[in-house]
This record gives structure tokens, C-alpha cells and sequence, in this order.
């Protein structure tokens, strides 16, 4: 059951990542020191559409 979970998570993960370089702004994150993939994809996933604000402040 364990390998069942571990074979949809590396799925999910290949999914995530794939989806993520369609992203502009996600080589942009990853510039900041210390934010890999995994986090650019998180704050991504976060933040949403970046057009939403009216500043960069």
C-alpha cells in the first residue's frame, strides 16, 4: 500500500513540475537564493496569478 502511495506522489510530483515551467514567473522565483523547484512551485500555487496586483509593493 506504501509503494501503492509513494508511485502517485512521484506521479503528482512529475505533474507539478511539468505544469510549473509553463510558468514564467517560475524561473523568476527560483533566482532568489534558497527557492528550488519544489518551493517555486509552492509559492506559485500560493500566490496565483501575479497580474492580480496593482504594485510590486
Amino acid at each position: 500500500m506504501l509503494l501503492e502511495y509513494q508511485k502517485h506522489l512521484s506521479k503528482f510530483e512529475e505533474e507539478i513540475d511539468t505544469l510549473a515551467k509553463i510558468i514564467k514567473e517560475y524561473k523568476i522565483i527560483q533566482s532568489i537564493p534558497g527557492i528550488g523547484e519544489k518551493k517555486a512551485a509552492t509559492i506559485i500555487s500560493e500566490i496565483g496569478e501575479i497580474e492580480r496586483f496593482d504594485h510590486p509593493k
